[in-house]
């Protein structure tokens, strides 16, 4: 690193006194390995003074998480939201987080900071939501609502990030996977949304506008069915929950909503035999298909980005091996014909709640590696012109 040993000390202490860093024992050397001089002493992260909030803010429902610093679920919360109104919705937000940080194990720790993954392109300099179609919401400055809301509780001076919900996911694979973490990382999300989240050199990209990894928006059939953001044939109206339900039950059938655990709880059990063929073949050819659309997706991503590795997450996973098997088959064929070694493909570390604790992760993410100057101009400038 180029400083000298008494800088590297002073920084090391710091940090051990802000919770982030503890000394722990050496483990006794035999006396031919033994050098000259003070024996060093072995840092490690500290897993039990620090917490870390994130809220995964859905459709219908938020999920509130607190984690500790190496991805421990320390705390969990979840309840319904009304999207009609992104005020109130921020007040039942605040509402939930300040009901996490009651919890003892919360209360002996020191609570560094609260993320927000929300289904949308962000700035992440601002906070502002600049565009969500499955909220319905445009132009939201999210993080200024949420910190009115969060004015008078405990969590009113914590350090606030918000950030789309794909991103903070890969996030959460980033600074939570057991290292070294393969890079570039790509987080593919399955839901009623489809988007991605992209680590490359050891940050986020989110792009110029915050529009980076907006995948499920990509056009795959310009003549194919009218997606949620008003253009044909984009990548969710194929596999999108909604439409995935809706292929699988019959247009007639599917039931009209965007919550997607009533969506999945709308489909035959016999869907979710994970590693088993679907006997019914309707269903399974509706799977197989969408299955296919999603490895034409993981084949993009591939060819956009190199990546090492491609984490599926989201509630569409749920549907398991009947839809995914599909997908890497598709994304093998590709390889195959191209005679190349395809990325590793695998699901999500923390599940269903892979955006919530993804969204504790970007706290450690930015208070670790801020915003550059360059990256906050450009920022601005971007603002500027969109205003």
């Amino acid at each position: 690193m180029g400083l000298t040993k008494s800088t590297i000390s002073l920084l090391s202490q710091e940090l051990i006194e802000e919770g982030w860093l503890v000394e722990v024992e050496a483990e006794p050397q035999p006396l031919q390995a033994r050098g000259t001089g003070r024996p060093p002493t072995p840092l490690m992260l500290d897993e039990h003074r620090l917490a870390f909030i994130g809220v995964d803010l859905g459709l219908a429902s938020a999920t509130v998480v607190a984690t500790n610093l190496v991805g421990k679920i320390l705390a969990e919360h979840s309840g319904p939201v009304d999207i009609a109104s992104p005020a109130q919705t921020c007040e039942r937000v605040a509402m939930m987080v300040h009901a996490l940080l009651e919890d003892p194990e919360l209360r002996r720790r020191g609570v560094v900071g609260l993320g927000l993954g929300v289904p949308g392109a962000v700035d992440e300099r601002t906070g502002m939501l600049r565009f969500a179609p499955n909220l319905g919401w445009k132009g939201v400055p999210l993080r200024d609502l949420l910190r009115d809301a969060l004015a008078g509780g405990p969590a009113a001076q914590l350090p606030l990030y918000v950030q789309n919900d794909a991103d903070v996911a890969a996030l959460g694979e980033f600074e939570f996977g057991e290292p070294p973490v393969s890079e570039p990382l790509v987080f593919l999300g399955l839901g009623t949304g489809v988007g991605a989240g992209i680590v490359v050199n050891d940050r986020l990209l989110t792009g110029a506008g915050g529009f980076a990894g907006e995948i499920g928006h990509t056009v795959l059939d310009a003549q194919g069915p009218r997606c949620s953001c008003g253009r044909r044939g984009c990548a969710e109206a194929f596999v999108g929950l909604a439409a995935l339900v809706q292929a699988v039950l019959g247009q007639d059938s599917a039931p009209v909503t965007r919550d997607p655990a009533m969506l999945l709880r709308s489909l035959p059990a016999s869907v979710f035999a994970t590693g088993q063929a679907v006997h019914d073949e309707a269903i399974g050819a509706a799977l197989e298909r969408a299955g296919h659309y999603i490895g034409l997706l993981l084949q993009n991503l591939w060819a956009a980005f190199d990546p090492a590795l491609i984490v599926l997450g989201g509630p569409t996973c749920e549907l398991g091996e009947s839809l995914l098997g599909p997908a890497r088959e598709r994304l093998a064929h590709y390889a195959e014909a191209a005679g190349l070694q395809p990325p590793l493909v695998r699901q999500a570390r923390f599940g269903r709640l892979a955006h919530a604790v993804g969204a504790a992760a970007a706290v450690i993410h930015y208070q670790v590696r801020p915003l550059s100057d360059a990256t906050q101009q450009a920022s601005s400038m971007i603002a500027a012109d969109a205003g």
